[in-house]
């Protein structure tokens, strides 16, 4: 079948096969993975032993490199805000905030970026798939230990490799087919003397022409079906990959990837392992000479044209004395190399290479600088040093930002589309805003009732509705179970974005963000009103909002516009009655 033989392809070629980047120049992901894996384990590839049996030193110079490159990209889940740039959706965007932040605590997100940013550097990769269970979305850090991919497009195809128990797999049926056949035929494979004692199922995804689907499927292929391309999935055994297990078309791809250097020709990236792969295998060569070194100058050997003298000098006790013949002589031979005191410098220039070319410098690991050092050198040199990883922090950064448009608020949004009752913890101004924007969308469905029931909707009536309703939603503290109305997200998709700039990380930034605004605000005060002139004013109220709002100083203009004297805050626009009759009467 094609996609077995697609499947087949991806892993040879992963596994075994070699591109090409320049002539003479070839990589394999494999290899690379492997390397990283071992030397981050402190292993040498070929062994640990030398070739007496002896066993070979490892001086690991990656794995700090690494937590380094892992502690100054941090990514935090308060990194991740959902903002709005319409006023009328402020509130909006707050609650699907606070429902993010929900979701992010209970499917552990902060520990995914965790995860994210220890992969990503040490492998040069990182790969995130969603996976949806009992109706919560997770995105989980992919294994490159059972993952496969097209070395030149990652987007061609991915294999990724399950293994099951027979227990495990039988909780499979009804939703995969053919399962206890599969079952059967590795316990008979097993009794044939097979050692494999679980079973593996791989899930391939990738964009193939529907042929693909309809043959493993066992269905009639026309020829028009080579030309139709679409998203597929297939879980195939690999006892016997043509034993139909299950696929299916899907919507969209549901892995990502991030790289931590792009390279060119090839689809893995380069990581600190690997930039420092050269620095690791040389400064290995020179520990394992300076053992060896040291072994041969910590032994006695002595010099000596005597023949009454003792072979071994072990053999003879402290504090013996010799006595030699005319024209004999013993002398002790200085095992020493002359180049033993060189080792050091030659590793410390190794180590000095390979700072360079993982950015990791004083500044950024920590050590003190030089007593001579002003604090504004000392400012610079961290700035500069810092320069690399904050470019991969943005990085990352975008990647968060993919997963959440993509995936996450997409989820949240099917969720609160639905009534949905949200339990979490709001100011008092913030929950008047939300009665009162809760209100507002009681007064359009009266309006819309009215019209389906032939009646022209009155604003009196309009008005009635709105107050009833934030009459019935009152306050009862500030933990509040909020029973989001059905339809309320229907027009937030492209009101909605994520930043993700780390500015929250920067505590100076932050505070220089709140007192610019608690500034402003201040500043407009009105004595004669007793409220803020800047925030009373609709017009300057709103731009106001969009900055506190794209700030990122962690607070949402819903809590600032509170109108007079901080009083309840000022609803939105009235419903129009005529211009909504109108809207319905023409649609």
């Amino acid at each position: 079948m094609k996609i077995t033989q697609e499947a087949s392809r991806i892993v040879d070629q992963f596994e075994t096969g070699e591109v090409e980047i320049r002539e003479g120049l070839t990589h394999n992901a494999q290899k690379v993975l492997t390397m990283c894996d071992f030397y981050s384990n402190s292993k040498y590839l070929d062994g640990n032993l030398d070739g007496l049996g002896r066993e070979k030193p490892f001086m690991n110079v990656v794995n700090y490199r690494v937590t380094l490159a892992k502690v100054a990209t941090d990514m935090d889940i308060k990194d991740i805000q959902i903002a709005s740039d319409n006023p009328q959706h402020w509130v909006k965007s707050m609650l699907l905030q606070k429902e993010s932040y929900e979701w992010m605590k209970k499917t552990e997100f902060g520990t995914k970026l965790n995860e994210q940013g220890f992969t990503r550097p040490k492998y040069g990769m990182v790969v995130v798939k969603k996976r949806e269970e009992e109706g919560e979305l997770y995105v989980d850090t992919v294994s490159f230990k059972n993952f496969k991919f097209d070395q030149k497009n990652f987007n061609r195809g991915k294999v990724e490799e399950h293994f099951f128990s027979p227990e495990e797999l039988l909780e499979k049926e009804g939703a995969w087919y053919n399962v206890r056949e599969i079952i059967r035929d590795a316990q008979d494979k097993k009794e044939a003397g097979s050692t494999d004692t679980d079973i593996q199922i791989n899930e391939v995804h990738g964009k193939y022409p529907l042929s693909y689907l309809k043959e493993y499927k066992g269905e009639e292929v026309m020829e028009e079906d080579e030309w139709v391309i679409r998203n597929q999935v297939f879980y195939l055994y690999e006892g016997n990959p043509e034993l139909y297990v299950f696929a299916d078309e899907e919507d969209e791809d549901p892995y990502k990837h991030l790289v931590w250097e792009a390279q060119d020709g090839r689809t893995l990236g380069r990581g600190v392992i690997e930039e420092s792969e050269e620095a690791q295998v040389w400064t290995n060569d020179l520990v394992i000479n300076e053992k060896n070194a040291l072994d041969l100058a910590s032994r006695v050997v002595i010099k000596t044209n005597s023949s009454s003298i003792a072979n071994n000098v072990l053999e003879v006790d402290n504090g013996k004395v010799f006595e030699l013949d005319d024209g004999e002589d013993m002398n002790a031979v200085n095992l020493t190399p002359g180049s033993l005191g060189q080792i050091q410098n030659v590793i410390q220039r190794w180590e000095s290479s390979a700072n360079l070319t993982t950015s990791a410098h004083n500044a950024t690991t920590g050590e003190e600088t030089p007593g001579n050092t002003t604090y504004s050198e000392t400012a610079l040199l961290n700035q500069v040093a810092s320069r690399p990883f904050d470019y991969r922090r943005e990085e990352h950064g975008f990647l968060i930002k993919e997963i959440f448009t993509d995936w996450v608020i997409p989820h949240l949004i099917k969720k609160l589309k639905k009534e949905h009752v949200l339990v979490t913890d709001f100011s008092r101004k913030e929950l008047e805003m939300i009665d009162k924007d809760f209100a507002i969308k009681s007064g359009k469905d009266h309006a819309k009732e009215q019209l389906l029931k032939g009646q022209l909707p009155t604003q009196e009536g309009i008005d009635q509705a709105q107050e009833d309703a934030y009459t019935h939603l009152g306050q009862t503290g500030d933990t509040r179970f909020l029973k989001i109305p059905k339809g309320y997200f229907d027009d937030i998709e492209a009101k909605v974005s994520v930043i993700t700039t780390g500015e929250q990380r920067n505590k100076a930034a932050i505070l220089g963000s709140l007192s610019t605004i608690l500034q402003t605000v201040q500043n407009s005060f009105n004595p004669q009103t007793g409220g803020f002139a800047i925030l009373e004013n609709e017009t300057t109220a709103d731009i106001f909002g969009t900055l506190v709002e794209v700030a990122g100083a962690g607070i949402s203009p819903v809590s600032l516009m509170g109108g007079k004297g901080g009083g309840a805050p000022a609803p939105q626009a009235p419903v129009d009655a005529g211009a909504l009759a109108g809207a319905e009467q023409i649609a």
